[in-house]
């Protein structure tokens, strides 16, 4: 899927007022109202939303997100505070869950990292894109009621490595990342100074659906160097290093066996504004 972004136009209109009404239709059809009622309420959200939008962040960027060159999706990114603001991400609903809006935040993820600046962001605490900014790094700052602030602060550990494996983001993968690379050795850093050669010996699917992605990894170690369960930096010649939290299972005469499991909510998120 290409993804390109350009400016909004006077003619994106019609199309951002559809992708608002998109995003909170079935919010809005729950309370009972005519189409007529629905329309003319959502429209006047939607007006109020461009008028603060513009008031708050003048000189901001604003842009369509297109995929193949067909529209999908807004961005609006601003600057206040010393600070990156994601304003906005709304996404169609039939093109959600393609990892379009994950890429995109990564994207200005990268942009704060390069300008030094924190990204932040506001989301409604029952939004399931919480979740999902939690593993991308963000982290809550401020209780607003019914809103988090939340606010990402990059690092060495979150960068792109020579590879291309994305490091201390193990979180953000997926079985089949790890698959590809069975029966192959890791380092287990433990301190500044040690370290432990781990084979990945087994990778298991748990439990799979719409709205759950669990898996397990397995891996042996030598046995005279068990260590306790924590989270551990492993590194791999192909992967890059990334930030795991292991449990040792079992001690034979193989070596200690320790397993890592993972919970993702494989969903793309829906949307957010501030």
């Amino acid at each position: 899927m290409a993804l390109t972004l350009r400016p909004v136009e006077k003619d994106d209109e019609a199309f951002l007022f559809s992708l608002y009404s998109a995003v909170r239709m079935e919010e809005v059809a729950e309370w009972g109202w005519s189409e007529s009622q629905q329309e003319a309420f959502l429209r006047m959200q939607f007006d109020g939303q461009q008028a603060g939008y513009k008031k708050a962040y003048a000189g901001a960027s604003h842009s369509i997100i297109l995929s193949e060159g067909e529209p999908i999706g807004r961005l609006f990114v601003g600057a206040r505070d010393g600070a990156l603001r994601l304003v906005d991400i709304s996404i169609l609903p039939e093109h959600r869950g393609a990892g379009s809006g994950t890429s995109l935040i990564r994207d200005l993820q990268g942009e704060a990292r390069r300008e030094g600046l924190p990204l932040r962001l506001q989301v409604m605490k029952t939004n399931r894109a919480l979740r999902l900014y939690e593993r991308m790094g963000f982290r809550v700052i401020e209780d607003a009621g019914a809103y988090f602030q939340m606010e990402y602060q990059g690092g060495k550990s979150e960068e792109r490595n020579m590879n291309g494996g994305l490091e201390g983001m193990a979180e953000l993968l997926k079985m089949d990342d790890f698959a590809k690379h069975l029966n192959t050795r890791f380092t287990m850093h433990v301190g500044e100074a040690d370290a432990l050669e781990l084979e990945l010996v087994s990778t298991r699917q748990l439990s799979l659906s719409d709205e759950h992605d669990e898996y397990s990894l397995i891996f042996l170690g030598p046995d005279n160097s068990p260590v306790a369960q924590g989270i551990y930096r492993l590194t791999h010649e192909a992967m890059g290093a990334l930030d795991i939290f292991l449990v040792p299972i079992k001690k034979d005469e193989k070596g200690v066996t320790y397993e890592a499991i993972f919970n993702l909510l494989p969903r793309e998120f829906e949307s957010h504004g501030s």
